[in-house]
C-alpha cells in the first residue's frame, strides 16, 4: 500500500510541476474551431415584446386554459447558411414564479402548422405563435421562448428570447 501511495504522489507532483511556468503566455484560440465554440447570437426575436393576457370565453382549468397570448416569432438566418429548426419550447412563468406546462412544437408540427422549419440563407422566417395558459398560474408574468436548430454546416444554434405578459 505505501509503495502504491509513494508512486500516486510522485506522479502527481511531477503533473502539477510540468504544468506550472514562469512565463505569461495566454493560449487564445484562433481560427475556425473558435468560431464553433462560441456560443450562439441571437437568432430569433418576438414581436411585441410586452403582450396583454387575452380571457379566453369559456375557459375552465383543467380542460381548456383561461388566458392566451398570441405573439410573433421571427426566426433570422443571418449568414451564408440555411437554419433548420429542430423545435420550439414555450412556457409560461407567472410574477411568483410558478411555471404553466412547457409547450413543445417539434420540427414536424412546425413543418405541419406553419409550412417549413427550414429558414433560408440570409432571410428569415416569421412564426405566429398562440400560447394558452393560465391553471394555477397568475395572469401577469414572462413567457421564455427556447429556438433550438442546426445550421447548414450541422452546427446546433440555441437562443431564448422573453416576452412580459401585462
Amino acid at each position: 500500500m505505501f509503495k502504491l501511495t509513494a508512486a500516486l504522489t510522485i506522479v502527481a507532483a511531477s503533473l502539477l510541476t510540468i504544468s506550472c511556468s514562469d512565463s505569461e503566455t495566454q493560449v487564445t484560440a484562433a481560427g475556425p474551431s473558435a468560431l464553433l465554440l462560441a456560443p450562439s447570437a441571437s437568432f430569433a426575436r418576438a414581436e411585441p415584446s410586452t403582450v396583454t393576457a387575452q380571457l379566453v370565453s369559456g375557459g375552465n382549468c383543467p380542460l381548456i386554459q383561461p388566458l392566451r397570448a398570441r405573439l410573433a416569432l421571427t426566426v433570422l438566418a443571418d449568414d451564408d447558411v440555411t437554419l433548420f429548426l429542430d423545435e420550439v419550447r414555450m412556457q409560461f412563468v407567472d410574477a411568483g414564479g410558478v411555471a404553466a406546462p412547457q409547450v413543445t412544437l417539434p420540427a414536424p408540427q412546425l413543418t405541419t402548422q406553419f409550412g417549413t422549419a427550414l429558414v433560408q440563407a440570409r432571410s428569415s422566417l416569421m412564426f405566429p405563435l398562440d400560447l394558452a395558459f393560465g391553471c394555477g398560474t397568475g395572469r401577469t408574468g414572462t413567457i421564455v421562448i427556447v429556438v433550438h436548430g442546426r445550421d447548414g454546416r450541422g452546427v446546433e444554434r440555441s437562443t431564448n428570447v422573453r416576452v412580459a405578459v401585462r
